[in-house]
């Protein structure tokens, strides 16, 4: 028997295929953008609130340490490994109010101005509005944040925000999105940016200090943030594994009943004349068609939507958020291929054993 054009053979079913394409592009799309929700908050808390905790560490001294106590620790302390610059000035961590969700903690740093440059380097930041702060009380803030709390260039902010005081913004920077830089000399305050892979040991030897009080909090700050993201995984995972159940589910019922319904058709391919195995052949090519229509343009939605998120809310609001996320495209895919499994196989095997006369009779009856 000659072979049945498949070009063709879809093009006259495809009314009676587009309902499988057009559900399993939503169903991965939704799936999509609900994924990369989970994802965002992942990479704004690890993005924003990791940067500071694994490169700098800020102290002070108590007050009833001597000057030449002070001395010592100081050339004790610069005698660790791995630091690349020293200077006066604290770094506080705050929370964020609104943002809270999205920066669990916002950094502080009270500088001499002749530091700034150093500090708005080192986070990735470049200055896009204004100058850098002058005066006391002048701060930088990034465009992030500018656009979450509706402030510019000489605006003021302060306790509404959940700072410590008021602060004037006299510049607006890209990059590090969670970290205030203000102008504000602590004399009995000291800043360490230390190497990554140093930084754990820099703060063991702050521990031997008991006359050292640690402003960064990184130790508590890690554990509030292993809580945060244990909670954000359980959430995720509950939420990913009742939208791929739904979503295999319900594509491949659709998918099962599609084919079923189309058995009397391959008897009758059978009666005259093709094999189970081009019958088998056939369903499986018609198959991967849907299942790569729907892959692909479900994908694309997803972003599509990712992407509106991002311009539409995030932008404005100040929120970091990942356009495009590898990972939720890989887990897609798998559940394609999930999808393909649950309906191929078993109507292979149905037809496996399928005797087209029974089934044409059956038809009839």
């Amino acid at each position: 028997m000659k072979p049945l054009n498949l070009r063709n053979y879809i093009l006259i079913r495809m009314k009676q295929v587009s309902p499988q394409i057009i559900l399993l592009i939503i169903k991965i799309a939704l799936f999509t953008f609900l994924c990369s929700i989970g994802f965002a908050v992942s990479y704004g808390l690890d993005k924003s609130s990791n940067m500071i905790l694994d490169n700098y560490a800020s102290f002070s001294f108590k007050n009833d340490v001597q000057e030449d106590r002070r001395n010592e620790l100081l050339n004790e302390i610069r005698m660790s490994e791995g630091i690349e610059k020293e200077f006066r000035g604290s770094i506080t961590s705050e929370g964020m109010g609104k943002l809270i969700i999205f920066n669990s903690f916002a950094w502080i740093f009270e500088i001499d101005n002749e530091n700034i440059s150093y500090v708005l380097n080192s986070i990735d930041g470049k200055l896009i509005d204004g100058i850098y702060p002058q005066r006391e009380n002048e701060i930088l803030i990034s465009n992030e944040l500018s656009k979450g709390m509706n402030k510019s260039v000489g605006d003021t902010i302060g306790q509404e925000q959940m700072l410590p005081k008021r602060y004037i913004i006299t510049g607006i920077y890209e990059g590090g999105s969670n970290t205030f830089i203000s102008y504000n000399p602590t004399p009995n305050d000291y800043i360490f940016k230390i190497e990554k892979k140093n930084i754990d040991q820099f703060y063991q030897n702050f521990k031997t200090y008991d006359e050292i009080i640690i402003n960064t909090y990184r130790d508590e700050i890690y554990n509030i943030m292993d809580n945060i993201f244990y909670l954000l995984k359980i959430v995720g995972i509950i939420i990913l594994i009742i939208t791929a159940f739904e979503v295999t589910i319900s594509v491949s019922n659709l998918n099962k009943v599609y084919f079923t319904e189309r058995l009397g058709e391959f008897a009758i391919l059978q009666a005259i004349g093709y094999s189970r195995r081009f019958i088998l052949t056939r369903m499986l090519k018609e198959l991967s068609i849907i299942i790569l229509i729907g892959l692909i343009g479900g994908t694309l939605l997803g972003q599509l939507i990712m992407t509106l998120f991002y311009y539409l809310y995030c932008v404005d609001n100040g929120i970091p958020y990942r356009i495009f996320e590898p990972g939720v495209i890989y887990f897609s895919i798998f559940l394609s291929v999930i999808i393909f499994l649950l309906t191929y196989l078993p109507i292979k095997k149905y037809i496996a054993k399928m005797e087209w006369l029974d089934v044409i009779q059956q038809n009839n009856a």
